[in-house]
């Protein structure tokens, strides 16, 4: 009753964005306990129920309390949204840190395929799983990907490791000219050269 009373001073019928708007703002307080997010977020969810967002903001705040629900709010939005990377990567934080290691590594995964830049995932893989093999796991197979992790790899001076990643480029295809010269300056950057 009473978040039915601070929603309807609150929110006036808007759009499923400004409602949206609202709950990222509920949920980012402190002082709203997680079950009070969870009964705004299903009114929420009860007027906008095809909106993704809803049920993202609702389980990224859940995610952050380690709260039991969740995985339920978090499902609802990747049903919603598969394609949404954010959402792959709460799943892959959550599920890393219940010690599902290969599960974690898949939603990683899918958080690199469907960004558009990938170094915040990749941060995010190597700050959890570092070993380059673990890295490799949590990209797809595609010599551009592979590239960007060689990169990203070249950048954080783990040279021996971007060497082996763009090797596997470029067995993919070996007519990636981007590939091939980072391939070649880290071959002239190394002692023995």
């Amino acid at each position: 009753v009473a978040l039915s009373l601070l929603v309807a001073a609150d929110v006036s019928l808007g759009s499923a964005d400004s409602d949206a708007q609202w709950l990222a703002r509920f949920a980012r307080e402190r002082r709203n306990p997680p079950d009070l997010v969870i009964e705004a977020g299903t009114h929420m969810r009860a007027r906008h129920p095809a909106h993704y967002l809803v049920h993202a903001l609702v389980a990224e705040r859940l995610a952050r309390e380690k709260h039991p629900a969740t995985l339920s709010w978090l499902n609802h939005a990747i049903y919603l949204f598969p394609t949404h990377p954010d959402l792959h990567l709460i799943a892959a934080e959550l599920l890393a840190s219940a010690g599902h290691k290969s599960q974690a590594l898949l939603e990683y995964r899918l958080a690199v395929e469907y960004s558009f830049y990938s170094t915040r995932f990749l941060n995010a893989v190597a700050a959890r799983f570092p070993a380059v093999e673990d890295m490799l796991a949590a990209t797809p197979a595609e010599a551009p990907r592979l590239r960007e992790l060689g990169d990203w790899l070249t950048g954080k001076n783990r040279r021996a490791d971007a060497e082996r990643v763009y090797e596997q480029a470029i067995l993919l295809d070996g007519e990636n000219v981007p590939t091939l010269q980072a391939l070649i300056r880290l071959a002239l950057a190394r002692p023995d050269a």
